[in-house]
């Protein structure tokens, strides 16, 4: 004997797909949304640069990023984005194994947490591949007081051609550069971040 299907029951498990189906597709970001995701959390302090929260005109090839236009405002340009859990409060520098290849092609904007002032990483010429640390302009290291915990590094793109292949965040062991001087290095920064 064939068994009727019931018009309540079958109204409700139809009705309660569409809400599943509907709420999904409410909560996951359209493509390029992605400041409505969170960036992933790195399994320590170095990571490939590909594993970041990447937004456009960045790009990932062969597992490097890079932008192909010159953006002096960080704004428009390329934005990558990793969590990183900083083991112990303290002074911290980041370095990145870059491929910079010229005068015009050798620049990001980077920063930890926040985007208000982004300092311009001038990276001295490579040839090929090549450990670089972010500096001020200039030689003295981009230092930053971090505490414990986890914390969101974000680099911005601002000329083209420039490679990141992996990125390596560690405890700072030199010298704190004394109050006056890293004003000064600040305030430099700033102008030339400007130009």
């Amino acid at each position: 004997m064939k068994k009727e299907k019931d018009p309540e029951r079958s109204g409700g498990i139809t009705r309660i797909a569409l809400c599943l189906f509907l709420f999904w597709t409410a909560s996951v970001p359209m493509a390029g949304d992605n400041r409505a995701l969170e960036p992933p959390l790195m399994p320590g302090l170095e990571f490939p640069a590909a594993a970041g929260l990447i937004e456009t005109p960045f790009t990932v090839d062969s597992g490097t990023l890079s932008q192909s236009v010159q953006t002096y405002d960080p704004s428009p340009g390329g934005r990558a984005q990793w969590r990183v859990a900083i083991p112990e409060t303290g002074f911290y520098i980041v370095s990145a194994s870059v491929d910079a290849p010229s005068v015009t092609e050798n620049s990001f904007f980077i920063d930890w947490d926040k985007e208000s002032y982004p300092v311009r990483w001038d990276i001295p010429i490579t040839k090929g591949f090549e450990e670089r640390t972010a500096r001020w302009p200039g030689e003295d290291p981009r230092i930053w007081e971090l505490t414990e915990g986890v914390h969101t590094l974000i680099i911005r793109g601002r000329e083209p051609n420039v490679l990141i292949e992996s990125i390596r965040v560690e405890a700072y062991k030199g010298e704190i550069n004394a109050p006056k001087k890293q004003a000064t290095a600040i305030r430099k920064a700033l102008a030339r971040t400007s130009n």
